[in-house]
Parts: structure tokens; C-alpha cells; sequence
């Protein structure tokens, strides 16, 4: 019988301590090479200024004083850009400095700046250069998005970059979040919050925005916003959809910064009157479903819901459950519990005579006046009732409101 033979190996650690000096040194020698001491800033700075300011507005003499300059000094100014002290001309000069003597160093420092100031016409005007020039590796983009940031900067129009910047990305159909990982947007800077406007903007209409980014994520963003350009933004989205479509997170937050329309219009100025008539009918909607649910009557409250588009108000008392729908000429009082038949009422002497009584703790016989000079009509729900009462309405409508069914 053989024996078996066991090998145990000693336990080997290797720690490359040679490469992890070297590595560490030569992030330590580039890292000095893009940024700058604030001493020497603050002392070489203020000169360079000054001379570039004497200069006269003449790309020559310009590019004659920028070979005068040391690398350090075109650090400098690519790093303490932007001027906010300097006139336009000053800033042009500094540009066609930096543009003249470009390194990459610059290119990733105006990077940095566009996050922060996403309008600056100079800024915008280096970053075109910047993706006419730079190689394919620069800020390790992914292929596709170098290529649209290279279509995105064929222009030296902010407002075109911002549009289609944030169109490229709404378009993508990814979380936005992380689409501006991908397009190295920072997280909370004013590029960032400034496409999430325009993105909003765009695609909030559609269900499919909405559904992939979350309304949760929406309405955080939408929340702060002055009011101004919560308005223009929600009115898009307003006016797109059908008031059956409006999703019920969003119109929350519509009439918590706006107020509700039917009581008061101060800050829905602005707004085109046909958008506050559909979030007028949206609650319209939801005051009538909350009536029915109460009874779980989901019949009556389909039928009455087709009618909506033509009700000017729905007045609801809960105790006991009635309501008065208003319609042009007329108003149909309903009571939730079954048994009950709908009352036809002329709108003038209802709104004089009876619309009062609706308050709490009202016998429901009060509302049910047939000897009334302006009562019409009153239709039970037996039988096939949706088809006979589309016969009345139909006609009630039209104003034939002595119409009877026979």
C-alpha cells in the first residue's frame, strides 16, 4: 500500500511596493503639473492681467505676447478662469491665448468650468476647439458619446449646446442619472440642473419619461423651481395630455404650487385658458370618483364621468353623500345611496333656491322638490337607465329641457 504524498506550500504574499511608489509618485508629478500653488497664483496673476488688458484688440500683437508667456502662466489663466472683474474684450484675449498655447490641461480646466457656467459664450467657444482638436481618449469618453459631444460643439451658441445636449440625453430613454455618468456631467452642478430643466421640459409630456425616471424623481426636481419656470414647464405637460391621462402625483404638486382654479386664478396668469379648463375637469373627476367610491357604486360614477367635459362644477356634501352637478342650463342632483332617483333642476332657479340647503346634515327630502317651478325631470337608475338617461341629457344639452322619454 502506497502512501500518499501531501505537499503544503508556505503561505506567499506579494506586495509590489517598488510599483506603488512609482505609481504614487508620478500622480503626485502630474498632479502639480495641472494645479497651481495659490501663492504663486495670487502673486503672477494680477501682472499677467494687467499686460493682457494693455494689449490692443489685435489677434497678432495677442498671439506675439502669448509666446512671451511660460507654460505656468497659461496654467494660471486656464485654471482661474472665469474673470468676472474683466470686460468681454479681456476674456476674447485670454481665450485666443489659451487657444493658441492649448494643452489637454486646458481642456479638462474648461471642462470643470463649463459644469459651473454652462452659459459663458467662452467657455463654450474653448470646448469647441477643444473637441475639434483633442484626441479620442480625452476624458475617457465612450465612443458614442464623444461622437455626439463632437456634433453637440460644432457651434459656439450656448443655448443650441444646452438644447441639444438635453435633447441627445431625454432621447437616450435612460435614467438621466445615469446618463450624465456616462456624459460626465457632475452630480448637483449648474449643467446638471440646468439639462434637467430642459430635459423636463421636453420629455415630461410623454408617459414613458415619466414612468422611467419615477414621479418621485420629477417632483423633487420640479419642487424648488421659481415659479415662473415651474409654469412653463407643467403647462407643457398640461396641455400634451388628456386631463384622463394626468398623473395624480404630478397634478398634486400643480395645485399645491398653484392653488386650485375653480377657487382662485392668481397664479395659473399666464397659463391658456384651455390647459386651467382641463385641470378643472381632472378634479372634477376626482371629487365625483371619491362620491361614488364611498358606495363602491363604480357604474354610476363611469356613466356621469363621460359627461364631465360638459360640467362647469360638482358642489359635494358627504353627510349625507349628495351631489350637485352643473351643467350649462341645469343641474343634476345625485345621492349616493341606492334606491335614490337623480333630480333635474333648471340652473338659475336652483342656484337661487336650493343650492343653499346642500350643507351638512341635510335630509336628503329637501333636494327632492317635484313641485318645484324649476324642477325638469327625475330618472331612477332601474333597468337599462345609462341608454334612457343619454336621451335626456342628450337633448338637456341642446337646451330641450322639456324633453320627455315615452
Amino acid at each position: 500500500m502506497k502512501m500518499s504524498k501531501t505537499y503544503i506550500f508556505p503561505t506567499f504574499h506579494f506586495k509590489p511596493l517598488k510599483l506603488g511608489e512609482e505609481v504614487q509618485r508620478l500622480q503626485n508629478k502630474y498632479k502639480q503639473r495641472e494645479q497651481v500653488p495659490a501663492n504663486i497664483i495670487t502673486n503672477k496673476l494680477p501682472d499677467i492681467l494687467a499686460q493682457i488688458r494693455k494689449l490692443k484688440n489685435e489677434k497678432e500683437d495677442i498671439i506675439k505676447f502669448d509666446r512671451k508667456l511660460k507654460s505656468i502662466d497659461d496654467n494660471i489663466l486656464s485654471s482661474e478662469y472665469p474673470y468676472e472683474q474683466e470686460d468681454d474684450i479681456t476674456t476674447s484675449k485670454i481665450i485666443i491665448i489659451l487657444i493658441e498655447k492649448y494643452t489637454s490641461i486646458v481642456g479638462r480646466r474648461f471642462w470643470s468650468h463649463f459644469q459651473h457656467s454652462p452659459f459663458d459664450k467662452s467657455i463654450i467657444q474653448m470646448l469647441l476647439h477643444v473637441f475639434k482638436h483633442e484626441s479620442e481618449n480625452f476624458n475617457a469618453f465612450k465612443p458614442h458619446i464623444r461622437e455626439n459631444y463632437n456634433l453637440i460643439f460644432k457651434t459656439s451658441n450656448s443655448e443650441k449646446v444646452l438644447e441639444q445636449l438635453s435633447r441627445t440625453i431625454g432621447y437616450s430613454k435612460k435614467k438621466i442619472e445615469a446618463s450624465f455618468k456616462e456624459w460626465k456631467i457632475e452630480e448637483d452642478s449648474k449643467l446638471s440642473k440646468e439639462l434637467w430643466l430642459r430635459i423636463l421640459n421636453t420629455y415630461l409630456k410623454e408617459q414613458w419619461f415619466i414612468k422611467l425616471q419615477s414621479v418621485q424623481i420629477i417632483r423633487e426636481k420640479l419642487k424648488k423651481l421659481d415659479l415662473g419656470r415651474y409654469k412653463d414647464i407643467i403647462t407643457t405637460y398640461l396641455e400634451f395630455n388628456e386631463y384622463q391621462n394626468y398623473n395624480d402625483e404630478l397634478l398634486m404638486q400643480v395645485i399645491d404650487r398653484l392653488k386650485d382654479p375653480r377657487e382662485n386664478l392668481y397664479r395659473w396668469i399666464g397659463i391658456p385658458k384651455s390647459v386651467i379648463e382641463k385641470v378643472k375637469k381632472y378634479l372634477l373627476e376626482k371629487n365625483l370618483f371619491l362620491f361614488f367610491r364611498e358606495d363602491n357604486d363604480s357604474e354610476r360614477f363611469a356613466y356621469w364621468q363621460r359627461y364631465i367635459r360638459y360640467m362647469g362644477d360638482i358642489v359635494i356634501e358627504q353627510d349625507p353623500p349628495i351631489a350637485a352637478m352643473y351643467f350649462p342650463d341645469f343641474v343634476v342632483v345625485e345621492f349616493a345611496n341606492k334606491g335614490n332617483a337623480a333630480y333635474f333642476y333648471e340652473k338659475e332657479g336652483f342656484s337661487k333656491y336650493l343650492a343653499h340647503k346642500i350643507k351638512r346634515n341635510i335630509k336628503e327630502s329637501e333636494l327632492k322638490d317635484p313641485h318645484a317651478e324649476y324642477f325638469i325631470h327625475k330618472l331612477n337608475h332601474a333597468g337599462h337607465w345609462p341608454s334612457r338617461y343619454d336621451q335626456y341629457m342628450v337633448n338637456f344639452l341642446r337646451g330641450n329641457l322639456y324633453y320627455r322619454h315615452y
